[in-house]
């Protein structure tokens, strides 16, 4: 093996199975995730085969001679982002990229080789990725009638429909609820949602409706084996997750067709949450400046995060929208 995938292949199994600030391994998503990344941005600088915009002409980027994975410069790192703004690449897909590579160079020990976004890019449209919901991804507020569209569902596919019941009550994502082993997570007062965690960030829900514990014994009394999952034994994930896909094609919900997909049970369960505690809709739901105090939206945007299983209560702008300032006095 060449020198510079061998020590990249040490590199990458110290370290590209743990998490950045918590230290616990990744899941298997991210890890592929950061292999594929780190491995075809290193290809492509090595080959040529990067590309940047010179006379407002596309032309092929030099081949770097880099000679070692520890041998990591900023001119490698802005090599790549000139590539992907020239080719037209998503926001979404630039920070994603940079997230991965200043992961990586805190692997070798240069922590702040990546510049900031705003730093290294002058076109504005890719300096912030927005992460704050614009419109209601909800079923419903696609104006789906989500227990109807589910019991559909189950004509076709009594266990994709379980997931979906498992999404809208406790806002696990699909592979949370998908891998869920319904008679172990019960523990009487709450569920404990540990497998296909992304991140890792394992996390318990309460149960505290009669509604909650009705979906949750539904989904007992449908998977027989004490220890096993919604998804069936003879499919794997994959397997499993194409199936998913398929019967919610097959049953019109698509971004396409209606504006939202799976991941919109989530959106409904967590923004049933914030109403919940509130008493208000959320601002991407209709949600009226002055319906919630500034004390109570912060809790309940708290909790929603917590329940997401995400670390910072900003994330739960992406499935309840900014909040709501007031507009500020004039001085007298």
């Amino acid at each position: 093996m060449e020198k510079f995938w061998h020590e990249f292949d040490e590199l990458f199994k110290e370290h590209g199975g743990v998490a950045a600030r918590s230290g616990r391994e990744v899941s298997y998503g991210t890890y592929h995730v950061r292999l594929d990344v780190l491995k075809q941005g290193f290809h492509a600088l090595r080959t040529g085969t990067l590309v940047k915009l010179e006379n407002d002409q596309v032309v092929p980027e030099r081949r770097f001679k880099l000679a070692s994975p520890w041998n990591m410069k900023q001119k490698y790192i802005r090599a790549l982002v000139t590539d992907w703004v020239t080719r037209g690449l998503s926001t979404a897909y630039v920070h994603n990229q940079l997230s991965v590579w200043r992961q990586f160079c805190t692997w070798v020990n240069k922590p702040n080789l990546v510049p900031r976004t705003e730093e290294i890019i002058a076109d504005p449209r890719y300096q912030h990725r927005c992460q704050v919901a614009l419109r209601d991804k909800t079923w419903s507020g696609c104006g789906i009638d989500v227990a109807q569209k589910i019991l559909e569902i189950a004509g076709t596919d009594p266990r994709v429909a379980m997931v979906f019941e498992l999404m809208v009550m406790f806002s696990p994502r699909l592979k949370e609820a998908s891998l869920l082993r319904p008679h172990q997570a019960d523990q009487g007062v709450y569920l404990d949602i540990n497998r296909g965690c992304k991140g890792g960030r394992e996390r318990v829900h309460k149960i505290t409706t009669l509604e909650e514990r009705a979906v949750l014994e539904r989904a007992k009394a449908l998977v027989v084996d004490r220890t096993g999952c919604l998804v069936p034994k003879d499919k794997n994930f994959k397997q499993w997750q194409n199936r998913v896909y398929y019967v919610t094609r097959k049953h019109g919900i698509s971004i396409k067709k209606v504006g939202t997909s799976t991941h919109g049970l989530r959106h409904e369960g967590l923004n049933r949450h914030y109403e919940e505690i509130t008493g208000a809709k959320s601002p991407v739901r209709g949600g009226q400046q002055g319906e919630v105090s500034p004390e109570t939206d912060r809790f309940a945007r708290a909790q929603v995060a917590e329940v997401a299983g995400h670390g910072k209560r900003s994330v739960s702008a992406a499935y309840l929208g900014g909040v709501m300032r007031g507009k500020k006095k004039n001085a007298t």
